[in-house]
């Protein structure tokens, strides 16, 4: 094919990659009165969180933050109403959640609309964007709503608390509030990082209805049944999971990206990103106006299949899949059918299927081998890159040369037409594997298999013969299936880190691999281009080996702890960290005189052996211990039935009973409420121990337990503050600047162990 037509169909696939990536950025915020506002929204979020600190469940500055909400709500003539309960998740954690709600009646009482964000952070950080830009818009839609004409149904605002502790602010609401049983439908906010898109990534099931009505309502849609697909297989939770669990129908919302910043310090408003918070308060806004007038007597049903392209949802029901899979099979029968009366197909078909597949296979290996030589371990936990510029051309390059490579030689060996049914027919069986293990996924591989195939036929057809008929049939599937797949190589890597490195090098692969038909014929240009790839490839990837692995803008997680035991002769410092990652924390061993502790559990009893744990001495602060005041203890049945009243005297924001692996525990309940005991993975995880916790009070909690066994005949109590003493801020200096506190963040640690005679004897 000639030069002048590669570069023309080339550029073509480019810009329609670039136009379906760039439909789904965020726009500029807006601040016309009338209109959903980021600027007022920002403006609010630095009032709610003055001075960007932490601010934890149960802490005083979440009461604040809570204080200000209300004081918020009031100006503007509403009259919020405060539900606190003491409520339970199934991950163990218990504790007062503290919400907000405001009603704003419509035409009829019942059914309601729930707008929920949550107010409370993680320990590590001030939580703007997870989940306090949530909140603002919140406001700055409850500043719309009092000037819009009263809705059908009544919209429910849902400030809720305990997010960051399994959800306790949504059970308390679901399970106590009065409004509960009124809620049908729920928009939930969400953040998962600073920037980024806003994703509607879940909805309830039987939802083909809510997606046609989100593709109408949500002024910049963003979503998809395979982010949906994915969701519903992880074991993350949000709000959305308690309403769902309960029956409601509705939308899951987040935005992803600037991911680092994620339950780290580095959450604060500076970095939140007014034009995310635009997107995902103008698609908020839409939703509820829409539910809010959406016939009640309307009943959503059936599964949908569904995408956003060039800024527009797409959706049909999930059964028309099958359809259209049939539909295409027929097309490549019919293409093949075609493409035998010009040349012999069987053996170029099969060099096709060849050329995509192992194409796809060494970008897989060399892509995974790659990244564990470049970055020992990064296939563990998601993990960002400092640098990422020098590892994408490294991996964009690899993907060149492996291509070029393999398309020159097999080429020579296949007829084109043939070669790009092969290619097809790779991409039609992929539609058929996913249309069975993963329905929601089926349309990236079902739909550019479709136009490709389709257009493979119509150019085929008897008196119809367009000139550059190649260069068409090739650049409308490859086009088709760069807008599906690129603006998703996005959301895996803000979702998974460098792991999604090699895995957008296949996809990349895939896609390279339907271009390069353009070059047909052209074998030295195709070696020219495989040789300059490989050599841009090992350069940028010894380039990327150099690079810093963190910076201040990607730190690498790093708590620190206080630790005291009612055993020990003095407390300890502590912090975790990988062996090979001992070189990055030198100015701490250089601060104190940490050692590598052999043993953690005579440090911590129910951490793991084999843990990477670091401790040095630090200075005995004389602080008061937690303590247990056993009320009633009985153990003639054979079982131990303890009810006493756990204390933290030093009023510690959590307390905690760890029971041993071999207790066998019957029943747990805290201030009355039963517990729901920990499941296998969730024990598993920690080695057989299990761990209850509960938000302290001056009064104590009242707690209630048996169990049988203990092997060591002890439990232990524990209390836990956010935060190190002040005589540890010489360690908070001393970490380094690419190092950050992460989820709960820096901690205080007070435990004593809790004999089976102790408990006895009472």
């Amino acid at each position: 094919m000639r030069g002048p037509w590669f570069v023309l169909c080339s550029a073509v696939i480019v810009a329609v990659g670039v136009w379906a990536w760039t439909a789904e950025s965020p726009q500029a915020a807006k601040s016309e009165p009338g209109q959903f506002s980021a600027t007022r929204a920002i403006s609010t979020l630095e009032v709610l969180l003055q001075g960007n600190a932490p601010h934890p469940m149960g802490s005083v500055r979440n009461a604040e933050v809570l204080w200000r909400i209300e004081a918020d709500l009031k100006a503007m003539g509403y009259m919020p109403e405060e539900q606190a309960v003491y409520v339970c998740s199934s991950s163990g954690n218990c504790g007062t959640a503290r919400n907000l709600v405001v009603q704003i009646p419509g035409e009829i009482t019942s059914p309601a609309v729930l707008l929920d964000a949550h107010y409370d952070s993680v320990g590590a950080g001030p939580g703007a964007a997870d989940d306090g830009s949530g909140v603002a818009i919140l406001l700055e839609i409850a500043r719309l709503l009092k000037t819009q004409a009263i809705h059908r149904h009544p919209i429910l605002l849902l400030f809720d608390d305990g997010e960051e502790q399994s959800m306790l602010g949504a059970t308390a609401f679901v399970e106590h509030s009065r409004f509960a049983k009124n809620v049908r439908w729920v928009v939930n906010l969400e953040a998962r990082g600073v920037c980024g898109p806003s994703l509607m990534f879940e909805t309830s099931a039987h939802n083909a209805g809510l997606i046609q009505l989100y593709a109408q309502a949500a002024p910049h849609p963003v979503s998809n049944s395979l982010m949906y697909s994915l969701y519903k297989t992880l074991p993350s939770d949000t709000n959305f999971t308690i309403y769902r669990e309960h029956g409601k129908e509705g939308y899951n919302l987040a935005f992803v990206g600037g991911t680092p910043f994620y339950h780290r310090a580095g959450d604060v408003v500076s970095h939140t990103s007014s034009a995310t918070v635009q997107q995902q308060g103008e698609v908020a806004l839409g939703l509820v106006q829409a539910l809010a007038n959406h016939p009640p007597e309307e009943n959503f049903s059936a599964d949908a299949v569904f995408f956003d392209v060039f800024g527009k949802m797409v959706w049909w029901p999930k059964g028309v899949t099958r359809s259209l899979v049939l539909v295409l099979v027929v097309l490549q029968v019919a293409a093949i059918v075609r493409a035998m009366r010009v040349e012999n197909v069987t053996r170029s078909i099969v060099w096709g299927m060849l050329a995509v597949v192992g194409a796809m296979s060494a970008a897989a290996v060399w892509g995974f081998g790659l990244l564990q030589v470049l970055i020992p371990g990064a296939l563990s936990p998601p993990d960002f890159p400092a640098h990422l510029a020098p590892l994408s051309i490294a991996y964009g390059s690899s993907v060149g040369a492996i291509c070029a490579f393999l398309f020159g030689w097999i080429s020579g060996r296949s007829g084109f037409w043939g070669f790009l049914l092969g290619e097809w027919l790779v991409w039609t069986t992929l539609a058929i594997a996913f249309y069975f293990l993963l329905p929601g996924g089926s349309y990236l591989f079902l739909l550019p298999a479709l136009a490709g195939t389709a257009c493979f036929v119509l150019i085929s057809w008897p008196g119809f013969a367009p000139s550059h008929a190649a260069e068409i049939a090739v650049t409308v599937g490859a086009a088709v299936a760069t807008a599906f797949w690129l603006p998703l190589l996005r959301i895996f890597y803000q979702g998974l880190g460098k792991v999604a490195l090699p895995i957008s090098a296949v996809v990349l692969t895939a896609l390279l691999m339907l271009v390069l038909p353009l070059l047909w014929g052209r074998k030295r240009a195709l070696l020219h281009t495989g040789v300059i790839a490989g050599i841009t490839a090992l350069v940028f990837a010894v380039v990327a080996f150099f690079m810093p692995r963190y910076s201040e803008s990607s730190p690498f997680p790093l708590n620190l702890m206080f630790v005291q035991d009612s055993t020990a002769a003095s407390p300890h410092w502590v912090f975790a960290i990988r062996q090979r990652s001992r070189a990055r924390v030198q100015p701490l061993f250089a601060a104190a005189a940490f050692q590598k502790v052999t043993e953690p559990a005579q440090l911590l009893p129910w951490l793991p052996a084999g843990y990477p744990l670091y401790a040095a001495s630090a200075p005995n602060l004389a602080l008061p211990l937690p303590e247990m005041q056993v009320i009633r203890a009985d153990g003639a049945s054979g079982a131990l039935f303890v009810h006493a009243k756990m204390r933290s005297p030093r009023n510690a924001g959590l307390i905690s009973l760890y029971f041993p692996p071999a207790a066998k525990i019957q029943f747990i309940r805290f201030e009355g409420v039963a517990v729901p005991l920990l499941g296998s993975e969730d024990v598993a995880a920690m080695g057989g121990w299990q761990r209850y916790t509960s938000m302290t009070s001056r009064q104590g909690i009242d707690v209630e337990f048996e169990f049988a066994g203990g092997g060591s005949s002890a439990l232990y109590v524990a209390d836990e503050s956010y935060g190190l003493p002040s005589q540890g801020d010489f360690l908070l200096r001393a970490r380094p600047r690419d190092a950050s506190a992460s989820q709960d963040g820096d901690t205080t640690v007070l435990f004593q162990k809790i004999s089976l005679d102790q408990l006895l004897v009472h």
